[in-house]
């Protein structure tokens, strides 16, 4: 009984003790369990932490890095001759071996440059990429750095993260878009290279939702695997709880998360504001809960062996410390790495601005080691004093607050969540200055209390060494304009006070005798327009002083007395507060000569040296204002050789231009009609025009006459040669009222002529059977633009350097009821001649910005060129009609040209000058059609708002064997050039025009060789082909 009650105490203490220690194990397991989750949600938290901030980092600096990239590739003139950018770029590549690659797009899209990639191959459009197009135009609508989703790049054999980033000039407007690239496998990115903990997955997410990095990544490393991986978009909006309050609720426990873990997760969440990206750590639940058990296993062992003895457990728990102790430090080694890592010096410090951390780039730019700084110095040692007492004075006068020199200098605005981002000055252990840019952000923790800051600099030293480049290239620069050939001088209280030493040269004189000399010393008294040169010259003088710019041709006096002509450009400005006028003389005696020779070859026949149909169509109105006061006709005889095509074919072309040479003096070979001109009209036709006062039958006679003498043998090679002809006569004005129809009245007489064997015949209305078809046609128009019967071909026009498509030229086509498809040969010319023109004008305009809205919208941005005629420009509605149509369909001005042959412009210039500027101030382009079959002067061009010229089909078809044509066109390109003004040629038949066009630096081209005028559907078919 006794023993019985002494064991019970003892009993009950051994309960006691028993529960107790079950009590204490339970709270042991349950304090386990907390204290996993609180590790594993600060491994989490951490994690994500830093990938966000060296995701910030690495993009910022980037950013930076493609700016500064961009802007020197646009100022040395890559967007048009890419080979300049070469060298920079791959510099680039080899500085930064972390990017795939860097690459420079025009804003449609399609690059012209990129590192890695030579010449020889075909780059490709941005935009018509279905992987790239949303992330570019992303980054031209939001204006900055933007990443896009990931994809293989067959010229890597990589997966890249591609980065862009908009280009813009001074004016802030967008020129170009940079972009580069990261690579996903063997990335060396500061978010790639660290070690997570085991069971630790890492995501970054763009704003759609389409993974952009993982780490690890996916064990299958195939394609189809990446593909897989980074082609599904992860349903973003389930982190938007996450987003409301990222400091609460960013780490959540046993979440499923959609699209990237098919079980529970315990997920740490960061939001990206200003890349718009999601940065998520995750670890799996059942990895957070083995580590729970694997930790439970000392306390349960604790729990058995403590019966034993207190000893035991208490070695346990200190094994147990270690090990937490070490994986504390396996974080803050991968926290290093990433550190270390980046390209970039980063520095934190704590509150009080001591160092804290110093990575291995800070370490490589300011001579310092790690040891020597951390928890000893401030930044203070390696920035420049005067700097920060200078931004000292800033912020004061800025904040109007006191801040003294010192750390307060860079964390003032970061403390007020405003943004410290400048240039600043290291200074390094050898006392090297070091340009840097300097990013200064708070170190918070997840109660927002700032325990600190981080300072990311840039390394700016060869981004100022190319400044200083450029700086030295624009003193040579200026070097090169003070010898430059113009003559350019300073004029002040209307005497010269400066000049080059190209004035004395261009005006043969010495420096003594030109300054202080006035300008009226170098001119003749009167000007070619008859007015005196000092009363002219007054006037553009005042003008060029109420600040109006003076563009125009002088005749200039050079000091031996002879005279030359000159472009003259006067423009007002002020030195050291000094009103002077800046003139500039360039010497154009020699473009003078080249105008004359053109003149003379747009008027002339280049084979025989006789008028052509231009000089024939201006002659006959002298011919006429002769002849109507003494009451006379005017005489039109048509000439067509008889029998030449078998001239040509049986003896050869030589053979036959030997004989279209002989044709002229033949007819020329007539005292009685002294004033009488002949004219080759092309072909083997010729004209002769001439007055007269004799009946119809003594010109027949004339006729037959001809007819004779051309007959008479030409002795070619030892052979005679006996040509015959038909001709056709008509008068003014009794069968026509201009000349075009005296012509065409003659070349109804003479196939009259022929198809009879008559020799010679008059024209008689009677036998004009193309009157009625005409009048048939002309009524028939009326209907064809109310039933919208008119479509619309198109003939591409490509860039000669490049082959790509420039352009579409609207060719007007008459879907004819009766009569099928008629071109604009068949009825161009009776619209020029009616009212009709207004309507078939607007009917044109509209289907060509109807069409051009669908090509823009298929992705087709090049602009479409309208024909207009000289009674357009007479039409005050009909820029009204353009842009009532560009508005109505949404269509810029910029994506529309009008084209207007030269005769047209040339007929009434002064008006030609107030309509095209309408067109050009609101924005559409104008170019000159046909240039070189009439005749206008390039200066007087000049002044006109055109931005292009094109050379008709007649001088571009037969250049490559006619050396005349070709010099035509060579001369016209350098002129044209010489004006500011672009070039297309017509005609283009072959490669090898194209080739010698090439050659010449023609701009643009267009002809069979490149397209037949395509409808419609069949033009998008070909654009589809990739031509």
């Amino acid at each position: 009984m006794n023993r019985f009650a002494a064991k019970t105490p003892l009993a009950s203490l051994f309960r006691n003790i028993v529960f107790l220690l079950l009590v204490a194990y339970l709270f042991s397991l349950f304090f386990i369990w907390r204290f996993n989750l609180s590790d594993t949600e600060s491994t989490l938290k951490h994690i994500n932490s830093t990938l966000s901030q060296a995701v910030r980092t690495t993009l910022k600096g980037h950013d930076l890095i493609l700016q500064g990239l961009g802007q020197e590739l646009i100022e040395i003139g890559v967007l048009r001759r890419p080979e300049l950018g070469r060298e920079l770029i791959e510099r680039m590549k080899k500085i930064d071996p972390g990017m795939a690659g860097f690459g420079l797009a025009r804003p449609d899209g399609q690059l012209v440059l990129v590192s890695g990639i030579g010449p020889e191959k075909t780059l490709p459009n941005l935009m018509q990429r279905e992987e790239a197009t949303k992330s570019f135009q992303k980054a031209i609508d939001q204006g900055y750095l933007q990443t896009g989703r990931p994809y293989y790049f067959k010229a890597l054999d990589n997966w890249v993260v591609p980065i862009r980033t908009p280009i813009r000039d001074s004016d802030g407007k967008l020129v170009a878009v940079m972009t580069a690239g990261y690579k996903l496998v063997n990335a060396t990115t500061a978010w790639s290279d660290a070690d997570l903990p085991t069971g630790v997955k890492t995501v970054l997410l763009g704003e759609n939702g389409f993974p952009l990095f993982v780490q690890p990544l996916p064990k299958d490393d195939s394609n189809e695997s990446f593909s897989r991986f980074f082609g599904e978009a992860v349903d973003v909006e389930q982190f938007d709880h996450f987003k409301t309050n990222l400091d609460e609720a960013s780490f959540s426990k046993n979440k499923y998360v959609k699209g990237l873990a098919e079980k529970g997760h315990y997920i740490s969440y960061d939001y990206i504001p200003e890349y718009d990206m999601h940065v998520v750590a995750l670890i799996e639940s059942n990895a957070v809960i083995a580590k729970w058990l694997k930790r439970a296993v000392v306390p349960t062992i604790l729990f058995l062996l403590f019966i034993l003895g207190g000893g035991w457990t208490f070695v346990r728990a200190v094994q147990r410390q270690e090990k937490t102790d070490q994986e504390i430090s396996q974080l803050s080694a991968w926290q290093e790495a990433v550190l270390d890592g980046a390209s970039y010096s980063i520095i934190s410090t704590d509150i009080n601005g001591v160092i804290v951390s110093f990575n291995n780039t800070a370490e490589r730019l300011l001579g310092y080691k790690a040891e020597e700084l951390i928890g000893r110095k401030t930044p203070a040692l390696f920035h420049d004093e005067d700097e920060v007492i200078t931004r000292a004075k800033e912020l004061s006068k800025q904040l109007d607050e006191k801040i003294e020199p010192g750390f307060d200098v860079f964390t003032r605005l970061p403390l007020l969540y405003q943004i410290e981002e400048r240039e600043w000055t290291y200074i390094n252990k050898n006392g090297v200055r070091i340009p840097v840019f300097l990013s200064v952000t708070p170190l918070k923790t997840h109660e927002s209390e700032v325990i600190g800051f981080l300072g990311t600099a840039i390394d700016l030293s060869e981004k100022k060494t190319m400044l200083a480049n450029l700086t030295d290239s624009e003193n040579r620069y200026h070097t090169l304009f003070d010898n430059a050939g113009d003559a350019i001088f300073l004029v002040k209280d209307g005497c010269f006070v400066e000049c080059n030493p190209a004035t004395l040269e261009v005006f043969g004189c010495g420096r003594e005798e030109i300054i202080n000399s006035t300008p009226q010393r170098f001119s003749p008294k009167y000007q070619p327009d008859g007015r005196l040169s000092s009363e002219k010259a007054l006037e553009k003088i005042n003008a060029a002083y109420d600040g109006k710019p003076q563009f125009f041709e002088w005749r200039h006096l050079r000091c031996n007395g002879t005279e030359f002509d000159a472009e003259v450009s006067l423009n007002k400005v002020v030195i050291a507060n000094n009103v002077h006028l800046l003139a500039a003389v360039r010497d154009i005696t020699e473009r003078k000569e080249i105008e004359k020779k053109l003149e003379y070859q747009a008027k002339h026949d280049l084979l025989t040296n006789l008028p052509n149909r231009l000089l024939l169509h201006e002659s006959f109105k002298h011919c006429a204002d002769q002849a109507y006061p003494r009451n006379n006709c005017v005489a039109l005889l048509l000439f067509d050789l008889d029998r030449f095509k078998e001239i040509n074919d049986t003896l050869g072309h030589h053979v036959g231009d030997r004989v279209l040479e002989n044709i002229g003096p033949k007819l020329l070979d007539n005292p009685h009609q002294p004033d009488l001109m002949i004219a080759r009209l092309g072909g083997d036709e010729f004209a002769m025009l001439f007055t007269c006062d004799m009946p119809i039958e003594g010109l027949t006679k004339i006729a037959l006459d001809y007819a004779e003498k051309i007959k008479e043998p030409i002795l070619i090679n030892g052979m005679k040669i006996s040509p015959g002809a038909s001709i056709g006569i008509a008068c003014y004005p009794q069968h026509g009222s201009d000349s075009h129809d005296l012509l065409r009245a003659a070349d109804v007489a003479m196939y009259q002529a022929k198809k009879l064997s008559l020799g010679v015949a008059v024209y008689d209305r009677k036998i004009d059977g193309y009157t009625t078809k005409r009048l048939a046609l002309a009524s028939d128009l009326k209907q064809a633009v109310e039933e919208h019967q008119l479509v619309l071909h198109y003939q591409p026009k490509i860039e000669v350097a490049t082959g790509n498509v420039s352009g579409f030229e609207a060719l007007v086509r008459w879907q004819h009821p009766s009569q099928g498809l008629l071109y604009p040969d068949a009825f161009i010319d009776i619209v020029e001649m009616s009212e009709t023109i207004h309507g078939f004008t607007l009917e044109v305009i509209e289907i060509a910005v109807r069409q051009k809205k669908q090509l823009s919208e298929m992705g087709y941005q090049q602009p479409v060129s309208i024909n207009l005629s000289a009674r357009n420009l007479l039409d005050d509605a009909c820029f009204s009609s353009l842009e009532a149509a560009l508005k109505q369909n949404q269509v810029e001005p910029g994506q529309v040209e009008i084209e207007l042959t030269e005769s047209a412009v040339m007929h009434d210039p002064a008006n030609a000058v107030n309509v095209l500027k309408l067109f050009y101030e609101y924005g559409v382009n104008i170019a000159v059609d046909d240039f070189g079959t009439g005749y206008s002067s390039l200066a007087y061009l000049r002044q006109l708002p055109v931005f292009a010229l094109k050379i008709d089909r007649t001088f571009v078809m037969d250049m490559v064997k006619d050396d005349q044509d070709k010099a035509i066109v060579a001369s016209t390109i350098a002129l044209a050039h010489s004006l500011d003004l672009k070039v297309i040629a017509e005609g283009v038949e072959d490669d090898e025009i194209i080739s010698l066009l090439g050659d010449m630096q023609c701009d643009y081209a267009q002809g069979y060789g490149i397209s037949r005028p395509l409808s419609f559907d069949n033009l998008v078919a070909w654009l589809g082909q990739g031509i």
